[in-house]
């Protein structure tokens, strides 16, 4: 059977793989801390995946990281590593540049997005960081443009939080919740145990 490990993977994971954040999101992730040596022996995993999580380390931090993947990869095993193209968001981070300079009031807002794609993961102290505060603007300058710089993951991050909904109500009951009933039946039997 085929083992596979996936680091940092935040809100994309499956639970046939091994999943590691430091903000698990689910069960199915287990919480660590990347900064540190991963928990496993060398060579547990046929595969090793971390997609945009290589950007937010410093140089050396991030070779200790690939070293750390290299360890736990078995033999003629398979790492794949996704990060942002570097060059096509400093190509257009210099076309929002110019454009905004040349007085372009809607490239001066693309403007203000490109230097948070290219700049804020690279400092980024906090999930999220300063694209999510950007994100949370309403309405979001240039909201096309943005969504169309992350792709799927504009909705991921910009669908409104709902509020868990109240516990329904049971006629007849003096509109106790059904979290009141449970604490009121648990506390009867509670008290009528000799």
């Amino acid at each position: 059977m085929i083992k596979c490990l996936n680091l940092g993977c935040g809100q994309r994971f499956h639970s046939d793989w091994v999943n590691l954040d430091l903000h698990p999101s689910s069960h199915a992730v287990q919480l660590w801390d990347l900064q540190k040596d991963l928990p496993f022996p060398d060579g547990s995993f046929d595969v090793v995946y971390h997609s945009h999580v290589l950007e937010h380390f410093s140089r050396s931090d991030g070779v200790r990281l690939l070293e750390r993947c290299r360890r736990v990869l078995r033999p003629n095993g398979v790492i794949r590593i996704a990060v942002p193209d570097l060059e096509r968001i400093a190509r257009l981070y210099l076309e929002a540049l110019e454009k905004s300079l040349g007085g372009d009031p809607i490239w001066r807002q693309r403007y203000e997005w490109v230097l948070l794609e290219m700049y804020d993961q690279t400092v980024r102290e906090s999930s999220g960081g300063e694209m999510l505060a950007y994100l949370r603007r309403d309405p979001i300058p240039e909201r096309e443009f943005v969504a169309a710089r992350l792709g799927g993951g504009f909705q991921r991050l910009t669908k409104p939080t709902v509020p868990a909904p109240a516990p329904p109500r049971i006629p007849g009951l003096r509109n106790f919740s059904l979290t009141q009933v449970g604490q009121v039946g648990a506390g009867k039997e509670r008290n009528s145990r000799p």
